[in-house]
């Protein structure tokens, strides 16, 4: 019993010691790992430190991605703002160059609509074109000419070759004298065409050989063909110019009409060519309105030209060139949209049935010179026969020395 009582003694002993030793070790091994778990802690505090910062960068670079998308769709929004605004500003360009220099601006908007309404019949007498630059072989050949005139509807042509016009050998005037009325060339000098300013005395020499009737194209400012200030090779000059006073003299000798561009804006120096010399007839290249300048430079209203063929008998006016390009929906176009005769010019012209003649002046295509025609007949279908007859072809007979 006592074997047992000391055996049991010695277990518990033993295991007091084991128990005793395992803490020592605990104390002694937590003693030695102290310094690694201490950085552990640090380590782990900073990464936690650098994971927070890491979140922010990556919020902060969300937000400035988000701001960089807005920053790109609104430069996306302006571009298509400013491709759409550069596609409406060559719209409207290209809208602007059609009403100021192509014919579809009016030719065909009067020719369909005229079509349309079966009451327009066009006028289908004589007509002669009296503002004909020759247009050269681009239009035909000096064999063709006459055949080209005939498809076009014209009759006679009144022959000018001044700037801007293909030089025309003379021979083709005395060819066909039943088909053009030569205008001798004198204008002033312009860069390109120099050799249409002359001596007076040539242009009297011309006058007096009856092959020539008249004068003209003068060029003078207003006109779209004019460039540049005034000068030794520019046309930039008034229309009551001395040196054209002048040539008016020398004109009026022959009772042989002058025909004069000048922009309406400079209608007041027009007038004082007009009041120089009342005995030569001044033909007012397509009543002062520029071909490709409408209305910058100013153009003709039936009021201001009543005014003016009350005051100066010797005045009178081409229906050509830039009056033939006013659209249709400007007030002072010879049409309203539907093709129809604006009231103010039917008025004007049958008011004054002996002051105004047909031209064409629109370049050298065949095709464009049928539609100016074409045009020009159905404005004058809409008169009566008389006063339609008169601006096709009598005015013309009457004012020019046959």
């Amino acid at each position: 019993m006592s074997q047992i009582r000391g055996f049991g003694w010695l277990v518990v002993g033993v295991a007091l010691g084991l128990i005793v030793g395992g803490v020592s070790a605990y104390f002694v091994a937590s003693a030695t790992d102290q310094p690694l778990i201490d950085s552990l802690r640090s380590q782990l505090t900073q990464t936690k430190a650098e994971l927070t910062q890491s979140r922010k960068d990556l919020q902060s670079a969300r937000e400035a991605q988000a701001s960089a998308e807005a920053a790109q769709r609104q430069a996306q929004s302006l571009q298509a703002g400013l491709d759409k605004a550069k596609g409406d500003l060559s719209s409207a360009r290209a809208a602007l160059t059609t009403a100021r220099t192509e014919m579809t601006c009016c030719f065909d908007i009067a020719t369909a609509s005229a079509y349309h309404f079966k009451d327009i019949k066009p006028y289908e007498g004589k007509l002669y074109d009296a503002h004909h630059n020759y247009l050269g072989p681009a239009f035909a050949s000096l064999d063709d000419y006459p055949k080209a005139l005939d498809a076009a509807g014209i009759d006679k042509v009144v022959l000018l070759w001044g700037p801007g016009a293909a030089p025309l050998p003379l021979p083709v005037a005395q060819r066909y004298p039943d088909r053009f009325i030569p205008f001798s060339s004198w204008s002033f000098a312009v860069r390109d065409y120099p050799a249409v300013y002359r001596p007076v005395e040539e242009v009297r020499q011309e006058l007096t050989s009856r092959v020539f009737r008249g004068v003209g194209e003068v060029i003078t400012r207003g006109d779209s063909t004019v460039k540049g200030p005034p000068g030794p090779l520019t046309a930039n000059v008034p229309p009551d110019d001395q040196r054209l006073l002048d040539v008016m003299d020398v004109a009026a000798e022959f009772r042989a009409p002058i025909m004069v561009s000048a922009g309406h804006a400079f209608s007041d120096e027009l007038e004082h060519l007009l009041a120089h010399n009342p005995k030569s007839p001044v033909i007012w290249s397509h009543a002062g309105q520029p071909r490709d300048q409408y209305p910058v430079m100013g153009h003709a209203t039936t009021r201001n030209l009543e005014e003016l063929l009350v005051k100066y008998p010797n005045l009178y006016i081409d229906l050509s060139g830039g009056m033939l390009l006013i659209p249709p929906a400007a007030p002072d176009s010879l049409v309203n949209p539907d093709g129809t005769i604006r009231q103010a010019w039917s008025v004007l012209f049958q008011q004054f049935p002996g002051r105004f003649i047909a031209g064409v002046d629109v370049g050298p295509d065949p095709a464009r010179v049928k539609k100016a025609v074409t045009y020009l007949r159905y404005v004058l279908g809409q008169l009566p026969l008389d006063v339609a007859e008169n601006i096709a072809y009598k005015n013309v007979e009457r004012i020019i020395p046959q």
